[in-house]
């Protein structure tokens, strides 16, 4: 079956196919262990605007981000660093 035959069934029975870049980005096991995040919009005072926060439920690892929607790239980019710096000591 092509991408266009597909196409064509996905519309045919109501479906919509999502493009390869809106894809969701499943987030990393934190290096504890723990899969579990909360994630929050909290207002930080150093850059006097909103941001989302996303923090481990067992060990506390945070980071920050403006913006919603690159949250779980910048997640798993901090676990990789991370564990490379864990690895390195």
């Amino acid at each position: 079956m092509t991408l266009e035959e597909l196409k064509a069934e996905a519309k045919k029975q109501g479906y919509k196919l999502l493009p390869l870049n809106k894809m969701y980005i499943k987030m990393a096991m934190c290096t504890c262990g723990c899969s579990r995040r909360t994630t929050s919009r909290v207002y930080d005072i150093d850059k006097d605007a909103l941001v989302y926060k996303v923090q481990c439920k067992w060990c506390g690892f945070t980071i920050t981000s403006p913006t919603k929607k690159g949250i779980n790239k910048k997640w798993n980019k901090a676990i990789e660093e991370k564990k490379a710096n864990e690895a390195n000591n």
